[in-house]
């Protein structure tokens, strides 16, 4: 494998220089666009509850619930 030569010439257009930089990384940048698509589909959703209270009343009507704690820190 040979080492990555990025050189631009004064006449060069920037798409040009883009393209062979995506050309020569594309692994890398197919590997930190997986990364990303993952942590966009994995994460946890936001919760519904708005406040304390409002837990307490949803937990103390008097039928079972499940509760589940998860937190992304």
């Amino acid at each position: 494998m040979r080492p990555a030569k990025v050189k631009t010439c004064a006449g060069e257009e920037w798409y040009l220089v883009m393209l062979r930089l995506i050309q020569q990384n594309w692994l890398g940048l197919a590997f930190l666009g997986l990364l990303v698509a993952a942590f966009v589909l994995l994460r946890s959703p936001a919760t519904r509850v708005a406040s304390m209270q409002e837990l307490d009343a949803m937990l103390s009507d008097g039928a079972p619930k499940v509760v589940e704690f998860y937190s992304d820190f």
